[in-house]
């Protein structure tokens, strides 16, 4: 389960942190509107919390557009566990 706190500006995602329920198995990726993948860093905690936790900035060419983030994906291995769908804050 992955549960995921946006930072946005006006229309920009600038950031993404969270937890997620996972082992040194798992690996988390950022996959952005023009397909392109970022592997994001996972810390781990072992018990009684085990978790992993994480934080990506976003690089300012990436915060908007066709080009801004748009999923988190959680795998194991090579197989897709958990898609967590990114939500850009609106331009007001």
């Amino acid at each position: 389960m992955v549960g995921e706190t946006t930072v946005g500006r006006a229309g920009r995602l600038v950031a993404v942190a969270g937890n997620v329920v996972a082992t040194p198995e798992h690996s988390l990726s950022l996959i952005y509107r023009d397909g392109a993948t970022r592997r994001i860093p996972l810390t781990y905690v072992t018990n009684p919390i085990a978790a992993a936790f994480f934080y990506a900035s976003i690089p300012v060419e990436r915060q908007h557009g066709t080009r801004s983030p748009a999923r988190l994906q959680l795998r194991r291995g090579g197989t897709i566990v958990e898609t967590s769908v990114l939500v850009v804050p609106r331009r007001r």
